[in-house]
Protein backbone atom coordinates (compact mmCIF):
# COMPACT_ATOMS: atom_id res chain seq x y z
CA UNK A 1 0.00 0.00 0.00
CA UNK A 2 1.28 3.51 -0.62
CA UNK A 3 0.48 6.78 0.38
CA UNK A 4 1.05 9.76 -1.82
CA UNK A 5 0.07 12.73 -0.63
CA UNK A 6 -0.47 16.65 -1.82
CA UNK A 7 -0.59 15.87 -5.08
CA UNK A 8 1.19 19.17 -7.03
CA UNK A 9 -0.22 21.33 -9.54
CA UNK A 10 2.74 22.59 -11.26
CA UNK A 11 2.06 24.94 -14.08
CA UNK A 12 5.45 26.53 -15.56
CA UNK A 13 6.90 26.80 -11.96
CA UNK A 14 3.46 27.51 -9.61
CA UNK A 15 2.96 25.05 -6.94
CA UNK A 16 -0.43 24.49 -5.71
CA UNK A 17 -1.99 21.93 -3.91
CA UNK A 18 -4.80 20.82 -5.03
CA UNK A 19 -6.14 17.59 -3.18
CA UNK A 20 -4.97 15.87 -0.63
CA UNK A 21 -5.83 12.08 -1.88
CA UNK A 22 -4.50 9.13 -1.95
CA UNK A 23 -2.39 7.84 -4.79
CA UNK A 24 -2.34 4.19 -4.55
CA UNK A 25 -0.58 1.92 -7.03
CA UNK A 26 -2.16 -1.62 -5.70
CA UNK A 27 -5.99 -0.49 -6.85
CA UNK A 28 -4.61 -0.02 -10.37
CA UNK A 29 -5.70 -2.98 -12.28
CA UNK A 30 -3.30 -2.34 -15.32
CA UNK A 31 -5.49 -4.10 -17.84
CA UNK A 32 -8.32 -1.56 -16.56
CA UNK A 33 -5.99 1.45 -17.18
CA UNK A 34 -4.63 -0.09 -20.27
CA UNK A 35 -8.64 -0.89 -21.48
CA UNK A 36 -9.37 2.90 -20.26
CA UNK A 37 -6.46 4.35 -22.18
CA UNK A 38 -7.98 2.50 -25.58
CA UNK A 39 -10.89 3.48 -25.06
CA UNK A 40 -9.79 7.29 -24.82
CA UNK A 41 -8.44 6.45 -27.69
CA UNK A 42 -11.41 5.54 -29.75
CA UNK A 43 -13.27 8.69 -28.50
CA UNK A 44 -10.67 10.74 -30.13
CA UNK A 45 -9.86 12.19 -26.90
CA UNK A 46 -6.31 10.73 -25.24
CA UNK A 47 -4.72 14.04 -26.39
CA UNK A 48 -1.07 12.57 -26.61
CA UNK A 49 0.77 9.17 -25.76
CA UNK A 50 0.65 6.83 -23.68
CA UNK A 51 3.16 3.66 -22.92
CA UNK A 52 2.79 0.77 -20.28
CA UNK A 53 5.84 -1.24 -20.44
CA UNK A 54 6.28 -4.55 -18.37
CA UNK A 55 9.63 -6.00 -18.46
CA UNK A 56 10.38 -6.07 -22.33
CA UNK A 57 7.01 -6.08 -23.55
CA UNK A 58 5.09 -3.28 -24.36
CA UNK A 59 1.72 -3.71 -23.25
CA UNK A 60 0.21 -0.70 -24.16
CA UNK A 61 1.60 1.88 -26.32
CA UNK A 62 -1.57 4.31 -27.47
CA UNK A 63 -1.26 7.71 -29.85
CA UNK A 64 -3.88 10.64 -30.53
CA UNK A 65 -4.36 10.79 -33.94
CA UNK A 66 -3.36 14.54 -34.00
CA UNK A 67 0.32 12.98 -32.67
CA UNK A 68 0.34 10.47 -35.18
CA UNK A 69 -0.18 12.80 -38.01
CA UNK A 70 2.39 14.99 -36.92
CA UNK A 71 5.48 12.93 -35.81
CA UNK A 72 5.89 8.69 -35.93
CA UNK A 73 5.01 6.73 -32.89
CA UNK A 74 6.79 7.56 -29.52
CA UNK A 75 9.24 10.28 -31.63
CA UNK A 76 6.72 13.37 -30.84
CA UNK A 77 8.70 15.98 -28.35
CA UNK A 78 6.70 17.61 -25.06
CA UNK A 79 7.25 20.13 -22.85
CA UNK A 80 7.73 17.40 -19.43
CA UNK A 81 7.53 19.95 -16.79
CA UNK A 82 8.97 18.46 -13.62
CA UNK A 83 9.99 15.55 -14.98
CA UNK A 84 12.41 17.65 -15.84
CA UNK A 85 14.12 17.42 -11.78
CA UNK A 86 15.83 14.39 -11.89
CA UNK A 87 17.59 14.93 -14.65
CA UNK A 88 18.99 18.05 -13.08
CA UNK A 89 19.69 15.95 -9.96
CA UNK A 90 20.94 13.23 -12.12
CA UNK A 91 23.70 15.75 -13.89
CA UNK A 92 24.19 17.25 -10.50
CA UNK A 93 25.60 14.04 -8.94
CA UNK A 94 27.36 12.87 -12.33
CA UNK A 95 29.35 16.45 -12.39
CA UNK A 96 30.43 16.27 -8.78
CA UNK A 97 31.58 12.21 -9.64
CA UNK A 98 33.43 12.85 -13.30
CA UNK A 99 35.33 15.98 -11.53
CA UNK A 100 35.98 14.32 -7.81
CA UNK A 101 39.30 14.03 -6.95
CA UNK A 102 39.04 10.41 -5.88
CA UNK A 103 41.01 7.95 -7.84
CA UNK A 104 38.80 4.74 -7.45
CA UNK A 105 35.03 4.77 -7.38
CA UNK A 106 34.62 4.57 -4.06
CA UNK A 107 36.72 7.51 -3.13
CA UNK A 108 34.46 9.45 -5.79
CA UNK A 109 31.38 8.30 -4.50
CA UNK A 110 32.89 9.72 -0.81
CA UNK A 111 33.94 12.50 -2.02
CA UNK A 112 30.25 13.47 -3.58
CA UNK A 113 28.49 12.33 -0.23
CA UNK A 114 30.50 15.07 0.91
CA UNK A 115 30.58 17.59 -1.22
CA UNK A 116 26.38 17.14 -0.90
CA UNK A 117 26.47 18.65 2.19
CA UNK A 118 28.82 21.92 1.69
CA UNK A 119 26.88 25.35 1.33
CA UNK A 120 25.54 26.81 -1.44
CA UNK A 121 28.16 29.27 -0.72
CA UNK A 122 30.88 27.22 -1.75
CA UNK A 123 29.79 26.48 -5.41
CA UNK A 124 28.51 29.80 -5.53
CA UNK A 125 30.57 32.68 -4.12
CA UNK A 126 30.18 35.57 -3.12
CA UNK A 127 30.80 37.04 -6.58
CA UNK A 128 29.17 34.12 -8.74
CA UNK A 129 27.08 36.07 -10.96
CA UNK A 130 23.89 34.85 -9.90
CA UNK A 131 24.10 36.86 -6.23
CA UNK A 132 24.23 40.26 -8.61
CA UNK A 133 26.95 41.26 -5.43
CA UNK A 134 24.25 40.52 -2.75
CA UNK A 135 24.74 36.23 -1.77
CA UNK A 136 22.12 35.95 0.83
CA UNK A 137 23.40 34.77 4.31
CA UNK A 138 21.46 31.52 3.44
CA UNK A 139 23.60 30.57 1.17
CA UNK A 140 26.08 29.51 4.05
CA UNK A 141 23.16 27.26 5.84
CA UNK A 142 21.51 25.66 2.63
CA UNK A 143 23.43 22.35 1.22
CA UNK A 144 23.26 20.83 -2.01
CA UNK A 145 21.01 18.28 -0.26
CA UNK A 146 18.75 20.81 0.71
CA UNK A 147 17.93 21.80 -2.16
CA UNK A 148 17.70 18.39 -4.19
CA UNK A 149 15.75 16.92 -1.22
CA UNK A 150 12.99 19.85 -1.38
CA UNK A 151 13.79 20.69 2.67
CA UNK A 152 15.86 24.19 2.34
CA UNK A 153 13.38 26.51 3.58
CA UNK A 154 14.17 28.84 0.88
CA UNK A 155 11.35 30.78 -0.45
CA UNK A 156 9.31 31.03 -3.68
CA UNK A 157 10.06 33.82 -6.17
CA UNK A 158 6.39 32.99 -8.49
CA UNK A 159 4.82 33.33 -4.72
CA UNK A 160 6.77 37.09 -4.06
CA UNK A 161 5.30 38.45 -7.15
CA UNK A 162 1.79 36.45 -6.09
CA UNK A 163 1.71 38.42 -3.20
CA UNK A 164 2.88 41.56 -4.81
CA UNK A 165 0.78 41.70 -8.25
CA UNK A 166 -1.67 38.64 -8.02
CA UNK A 167 -2.10 35.98 -10.75
CA UNK A 168 -2.12 38.32 -13.52
CA UNK A 169 1.44 39.68 -11.69
CA UNK A 170 2.38 35.99 -12.02
CA UNK A 171 1.47 35.52 -15.97
CA UNK A 172 3.05 38.85 -17.03
CA UNK A 173 6.35 38.33 -15.67
CA UNK A 174 6.18 34.34 -17.01
CA UNK A 175 5.23 35.30 -20.72
CA UNK A 176 8.71 37.00 -20.98
CA UNK A 177 12.23 35.28 -20.75
CA UNK A 178 14.42 35.67 -17.48
CA UNK A 179 17.70 35.19 -16.34
CA UNK A 180 18.16 33.27 -13.28
CA UNK A 181 19.78 35.86 -11.36
CA UNK A 182 16.38 38.06 -11.74
CA UNK A 183 14.90 35.35 -10.37
CA UNK A 184 16.92 35.08 -7.69
CA UNK A 185 16.93 38.57 -6.73
CA UNK A 186 13.64 37.95 -5.68
CA UNK A 187 14.67 35.53 -3.35
CA UNK A 188 17.74 36.80 -1.50
CA UNK A 189 15.86 39.08 0.18
CA UNK A 190 13.92 36.78 1.94
CA UNK A 191 14.42 34.60 5.40
CA UNK A 192 14.46 31.20 5.07
CA UNK A 193 10.68 29.60 6.04
CA UNK A 194 12.22 27.06 8.18
CA UNK A 195 15.64 25.68 9.04
CA UNK A 196 17.21 23.96 6.43
CA UNK A 197 16.46 19.91 6.66
CA UNK A 198 13.87 20.55 9.23
CA UNK A 199 10.79 20.40 7.00
CA UNK A 200 9.57 19.90 3.20
CA UNK A 201 8.26 22.18 0.54
CA UNK A 202 8.48 21.76 -2.92
CA UNK A 203 11.28 24.31 -4.37
CA UNK A 204 11.15 24.94 -7.98
CA UNK A 205 13.75 27.75 -6.87
CA UNK A 206 16.15 25.01 -5.41
CA UNK A 207 16.53 23.57 -8.91
CA UNK A 208 17.12 26.49 -10.49
CA UNK A 209 20.09 27.51 -8.40
CA UNK A 210 21.37 23.39 -8.61
CA UNK A 211 21.37 24.42 -12.21
CA UNK A 212 23.47 27.02 -11.66
CA UNK A 213 25.88 25.04 -9.57
CA UNK A 214 26.09 22.68 -12.30
CA UNK A 215 27.37 25.46 -14.71
CA UNK A 216 29.90 26.46 -11.47
CA UNK A 217 31.47 23.10 -10.89
CA UNK A 218 31.71 21.72 -14.70
CA UNK A 219 32.52 25.44 -16.59
CA UNK A 220 29.46 24.45 -19.24
CA UNK A 221 26.29 25.97 -20.05
CA UNK A 222 23.50 23.57 -17.65
CA UNK A 223 21.33 22.90 -20.68
CA UNK A 224 24.37 21.90 -22.74
CA UNK A 225 25.49 19.76 -20.09
CA UNK A 226 22.30 18.21 -19.65
CA UNK A 227 22.10 17.64 -23.30
CA UNK A 228 25.22 16.17 -23.77
CA UNK A 229 24.49 13.28 -21.27
CA UNK A 230 21.41 12.39 -22.80
CA UNK A 231 23.09 12.49 -25.72
CA UNK A 232 25.63 10.53 -24.17
CA UNK A 233 23.12 7.36 -24.15
CA UNK A 234 21.05 7.38 -27.51
CA UNK A 235 18.67 9.88 -26.31
CA UNK A 236 18.67 12.24 -29.92
CA UNK A 237 15.21 13.85 -29.65
CA UNK A 238 15.91 15.37 -25.71
CA UNK A 239 16.94 18.73 -25.29
CA UNK A 240 16.66 21.81 -22.80
CA UNK A 241 15.67 25.18 -24.48
CA UNK A 242 17.13 28.24 -23.03
CA UNK A 243 13.97 30.56 -23.61
CA UNK A 244 11.18 30.80 -25.64
CA UNK A 245 7.51 29.44 -25.59
CA UNK A 246 6.56 26.72 -27.26
CA UNK A 247 5.61 28.28 -30.41
CA UNK A 248 9.12 29.71 -30.50
CA UNK A 249 11.04 26.53 -29.66
CA UNK A 250 9.17 25.01 -32.16
CA UNK A 251 10.34 26.83 -34.45
CA UNK A 252 14.33 25.45 -33.96
CA UNK A 253 14.68 22.41 -36.35
CA UNK A 254 15.55 20.37 -33.32
CA UNK A 255 11.72 21.00 -32.01
CA UNK A 256 10.54 20.65 -34.95
CA UNK A 257 8.21 17.61 -33.51
CA UNK A 258 7.08 19.61 -30.09
CA UNK A 259 3.10 19.20 -30.22
CA UNK A 260 1.13 22.12 -30.17
CA UNK A 261 0.01 23.63 -26.91
CA UNK A 262 -3.81 22.84 -25.91
CA UNK A 263 -6.50 23.84 -23.79
CA UNK A 264 -9.97 22.98 -23.04
CA UNK A 265 -12.71 25.10 -21.34
CA UNK A 266 -13.63 22.80 -17.94
CA UNK A 267 -17.15 24.12 -18.57
CA UNK A 268 -18.18 23.34 -21.80
CA UNK A 269 -19.13 19.35 -22.11
CA UNK A 270 -18.53 19.53 -25.87
CA UNK A 271 -14.89 20.79 -24.94
CA UNK A 272 -13.85 22.59 -27.62
CA UNK A 273 -10.09 22.67 -28.37
CA UNK A 274 -8.47 25.90 -28.10
CA UNK A 275 -4.87 27.27 -28.56
CA UNK A 276 -3.82 30.04 -25.30
CA UNK A 277 -3.30 33.69 -26.44
CA UNK A 278 0.36 34.28 -26.67
CA UNK A 279 0.05 36.16 -23.24
CA UNK A 280 -0.91 32.74 -21.61
CA UNK A 281 2.50 30.84 -23.16
CA UNK A 282 5.05 30.86 -20.64
CA UNK A 283 8.83 31.40 -21.49
CA UNK A 284 10.89 28.11 -20.81
CA UNK A 285 13.66 30.32 -19.44
CA UNK A 286 11.06 30.47 -16.08
CA UNK A 287 11.67 26.84 -15.14
CA UNK A 288 15.34 26.16 -16.19
CA UNK A 289 16.46 23.24 -14.03
CA UNK A 290 13.16 23.00 -12.96
CA UNK A 291 10.75 22.30 -15.38
CA UNK A 292 12.48 22.83 -19.20
CA UNK A 293 13.41 19.67 -20.56
CA UNK A 294 11.62 18.73 -23.85
CA UNK A 295 11.76 14.80 -24.58
CA UNK A 296 9.61 12.18 -26.01
CA UNK A 297 8.24 8.87 -25.39
CA UNK A 298 11.12 6.98 -27.12
CA UNK A 299 13.24 9.27 -25.02
CA UNK A 300 12.31 8.37 -21.68
CA UNK A 301 12.01 5.36 -22.12
CA UNK A 302 15.39 4.57 -22.80
CA UNK A 303 16.58 7.76 -19.55
CA UNK A 304 14.41 5.32 -17.24
CA UNK A 305 15.95 2.07 -18.04
CA UNK A 306 19.03 3.25 -18.89
CA UNK A 307 19.05 5.13 -15.17
CA UNK A 308 17.12 2.16 -13.10
CA UNK A 309 18.73 -0.69 -14.97
CA UNK A 310 22.51 -0.04 -15.25
CA UNK A 311 25.00 1.80 -14.00
CA UNK A 312 26.23 3.62 -16.98
CA UNK A 313 24.89 7.15 -15.96
CA UNK A 314 25.43 6.76 -12.30
CA UNK A 315 27.47 4.78 -10.17
CA UNK A 316 25.14 2.66 -7.64
CA UNK A 317 26.00 4.18 -4.24
CA UNK A 318 25.00 7.59 -6.19
CA UNK A 319 22.02 6.20 -7.39
CA UNK A 320 20.65 4.72 -4.24
CA UNK A 321 21.20 8.40 -2.79
CA UNK A 322 19.14 9.43 -6.17
CA UNK A 323 16.17 7.36 -5.22
CA UNK A 324 16.23 7.33 -1.18
CA UNK A 325 13.42 8.72 0.08
CA UNK A 326 13.85 11.76 2.57
CA UNK A 327 11.16 13.95 4.13
CA UNK A 328 7.36 13.34 2.23
CA UNK A 329 9.16 10.58 0.14
CA UNK A 330 11.29 12.96 -2.06
CA UNK A 331 14.78 11.74 -2.91
CA UNK A 332 16.65 13.63 -5.45
CA UNK A 333 14.11 14.66 -8.35
CA UNK A 334 12.71 10.82 -7.56
CA UNK A 335 9.68 10.44 -4.81
CA UNK A 336 10.30 6.91 -3.27
CA UNK A 337 6.86 5.77 -1.17
CA UNK A 338 8.73 1.77 -0.96
CA UNK A 339 6.54 0.61 -4.07
CA UNK A 340 7.13 2.68 -6.93
CA UNK A 341 9.46 5.29 -8.42
CA UNK A 342 7.85 8.58 -9.87
CA UNK A 343 7.28 11.92 -10.52
CA UNK A 344 4.62 13.98 -12.36
CA UNK A 345 4.98 17.22 -14.61
CA UNK A 346 3.08 20.38 -15.60
CA UNK A 347 3.44 23.13 -17.49
CA UNK A 348 1.55 24.68 -19.23
CA UNK A 349 -1.07 22.78 -20.55
CA UNK A 350 1.15 20.12 -20.95
CA UNK A 351 1.04 17.04 -18.55
CA UNK A 352 3.43 14.11 -17.81
CA UNK A 353 4.08 11.15 -15.36
CA UNK A 354 6.28 8.57 -14.99
CA UNK A 355 5.92 5.97 -12.91
CA UNK A 356 7.94 2.76 -12.65
CA UNK A 357 7.46 -0.18 -10.17
CA UNK A 358 11.51 -1.51 -9.61
CA UNK A 359 9.69 -5.24 -8.10
CA UNK A 360 7.19 -5.64 -11.07
CA UNK A 361 9.85 -4.09 -13.95
CA UNK A 362 6.52 -1.69 -14.92
CA UNK A 363 7.06 1.69 -16.50
CA UNK A 364 3.87 3.69 -17.09
CA UNK A 365 4.80 6.91 -18.99
CA UNK A 366 1.58 9.72 -20.11
CA UNK A 367 2.51 12.71 -22.14
CA UNK A 368 -0.26 14.84 -22.77
CA UNK A 369 -0.49 18.25 -24.35
CA UNK A 370 -3.36 19.51 -23.39
CA UNK A 371 -5.20 19.85 -20.54
CA UNK A 372 -8.17 22.40 -18.43
CA UNK A 373 -8.15 25.56 -19.20
CA UNK A 374 -6.86 27.98 -16.14
CA UNK A 375 -10.46 28.48 -14.58
CA UNK A 376 -9.06 25.97 -11.69
CA UNK A 377 -5.43 27.66 -10.87
CA UNK A 378 -7.13 31.35 -10.99
CA UNK A 379 -9.62 30.10 -8.49
CA UNK A 380 -6.55 28.30 -6.10
CA UNK A 381 -4.56 31.57 -6.52
CA UNK A 382 -7.74 33.67 -5.98
CA UNK A 383 -8.90 31.50 -2.64
CA UNK A 384 -5.38 31.11 -1.28
CA UNK A 385 -4.66 35.05 -1.05
CA UNK A 386 -8.11 35.01 0.67
CA UNK A 387 -7.22 32.39 2.89
CA UNK A 388 -3.89 33.85 4.14
CA UNK A 389 -5.62 36.82 5.40
CA UNK A 390 -8.77 35.08 7.86
CA UNK A 391 -7.12 31.41 8.29
CA UNK A 392 -3.19 32.39 9.83
CA UNK A 393 -2.73 28.52 10.56
CA UNK A 394 -0.95 27.03 7.56
CA UNK A 395 -2.66 23.37 7.90
CA UNK A 396 -6.01 24.51 9.02
CA UNK A 397 -5.62 26.92 5.62
CA UNK A 398 -4.63 24.07 3.69
CA UNK A 399 -7.81 21.75 4.34
CA UNK A 400 -10.27 24.45 3.64
CA UNK A 401 -8.66 24.68 0.33
CA UNK A 402 -8.12 21.34 -0.42
CA UNK A 403 -11.88 20.86 0.24
CA UNK A 404 -13.24 23.48 -1.73
CA UNK A 405 -10.83 22.60 -4.42
CA UNK A 406 -12.40 18.98 -4.25
CA UNK A 407 -15.51 20.29 -4.23
CA UNK A 408 -15.23 22.23 -7.47
CA UNK A 409 -12.98 19.20 -9.72
CA UNK A 410 -16.57 17.19 -8.24
CA UNK A 411 -18.58 19.88 -9.94
CA UNK A 412 -16.59 20.26 -13.11
CA UNK A 413 -15.12 16.70 -13.84
CA UNK A 414 -12.30 16.48 -16.60
CA UNK A 415 -13.27 15.88 -19.71
CA UNK A 416 -10.65 15.04 -22.14
CA UNK A 417 -7.55 12.63 -21.74
CA UNK A 418 -4.80 14.02 -20.02
CA UNK A 419 -6.93 14.85 -16.50
CA UNK A 420 -9.22 11.51 -17.42
CA UNK A 421 -5.90 9.25 -17.18
CA UNK A 422 -5.04 10.94 -14.08
CA UNK A 423 -8.55 10.77 -12.21
CA UNK A 424 -8.61 7.01 -13.18
CA UNK A 425 -5.03 6.35 -11.64
CA UNK A 426 -5.75 8.21 -8.33
CA UNK A 427 -9.89 6.59 -8.16
CA UNK A 428 -9.50 2.95 -9.79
Amino acid sequence: MMNMKNILLVVAGVSFIVANQIYNYSSINTDSFCEFVQELEQKNILDGEVCVIKGDTIVLHECSKELLACAPKGKAQFLIGSLSKQFTAVALLHVLYTTSIGFTEAEKCADVKKQLHKPLSFFLPFDALIWSGAMPAWADEVTLHHLLSHTSGISSFIKIIFDRSGFDGIWQYLSRPHTAAERVSFIVQEPLAFEPGTSYCYSNDGYMLLAEVIEAVSGMPFSRYVENLCNSIGMTDTGHPDFGNWKQIKQEPYYGCLMQELIYSVICTESPLLEPSINMCHDISNVRGAGGIVSTMQDLIRWNNVLHKTENLLPKALYELLIKPNLEGYGYGIINNGVMLWHNGRIDSYSSDMIYVPDEDLLIIVLCHIDHDETMLRTACALEAVLQKIIPNAIERQALGNKFLVDLIEKYPPIRGAELIRKFKIKK
